[in-house]
């Protein structure tokens, strides 16, 4: 299982943009045997007549892992998951994937980001964040500018390295946990590494993590360009990092800062929020 998570949510606009991060909800959805939300917010200018989006049957197909003129519903039997496709009216996108995400409770998003040319036209500014952190639930972003962590064409995990930025502000216990859910849904063959950051690096430890990593220690410098530089160095697959709303990783990974790692992190980040109130 991943970390308690029952259902996944992707929201989508059907353009190539969203097609990475539909594959890797996908992937997860089938690995984890979770149900998949993908949601459409329609716009006025949209011509989707017919348009269905995420092709899942061709996908899984591709993956050799169904036939593609198997029914929706064999789909389901054989991965003992619910696979919906949403088509909402147009409405303010924030608004209509938290009113989803209400009545049909999910606890991990999959976005897609476009990086340094910005986002997606329903995605526009830092809406998938919003999203996000008003739902207070896992969150990965997926750009297709940089490599994920699947491959599309086969549906292997490719993870490699998994940076977990480490402080006292928030505490690191969410990121870790899902840092080794997503390990051991890889196969347990992805390296995870610790990164500490500050003058008191022992303060925030990860100690009885239940499985091997290793340990980076950042003491000084900008907290963003050093966590991204290790990720190039090191060739990270994903970064998963704890957030607190507009609080903590510290504080240089949260509100407009985030977007920055968002958009030129070189693989997929995920935000694991700290639950209210800690």
């Amino acid at each position: 299982m991943l970390a308690n998570v029952k259902a996944i949510l992707h929201p989508t606009d059907f353009s190539d943009t969203s097609m990475d991060a539909f594959v890797h909800a996908l992937k997860l959805a089938v690995s984890a045997q979770c149900d998949l939300h993908i949601v459409h917010v329609a716009s006025r200018e949209d011509e989707w007549a017919g348009n269905v989006g995420p092709r899942v049957r061709h996908m899984l197909a591709q993956w050799k892992l169904m036939d593609e003129f198997d029914s929706m519903q064999a789909v389901g039997e054989k991965f003992g998951i619910k696979i919906d496709k949403i088509e909402l009216p147009p409405q303010n996108p924030v608004s209509a994937v938290l009113h989803y995400q209400e009545r049909h409770p999910s606890q991990l998003f999959v976005m897609a980001t476009e990086g340094r040319e910005g986002l997606p036209r329903w995605l526009h500014g830092s809406v998938a964040e919003t999203v996000a952190r008003r739902a207070h639930v896992n969150a990965l972003f997926v750009s297709p500018q940089t490599q994920g962590f699947v491959v599309p064409a086969t549906g292997e995990f490719r993870l490699g390295k998994i940076l977990v930025p480490i402080s006292d502000d928030p505490r690191p216990a969410p990121a870790i946990e899902l840092a080794a859910a997503m390990r051991k849904l890889a196969g347990d063959t992805a390296e995870v590494r610790f990164v500490h950051f500050g003058d008191h690096p022992g303060a925030a430890r990860a100690d009885d993590k239940g499985f091997p990593a290793g340990t980076v220690f950042l003491p000084g410098g900008n907290v963003v360009d050093r966590l991204l530089e290790e990720a190039e160095d090191c060739d990270a697959g994903l970064i998963v990092m704890a957030t607190a709303g507009h609080d903590g990783l510290m504080d240089a990974l949260n509100g407009s800062t985030t977007e920055q790692v968002l958009r030129r992190a070189p693989c997929p980040v995920l935000s694991a929020p700290v639950p209210l109130g800690r």
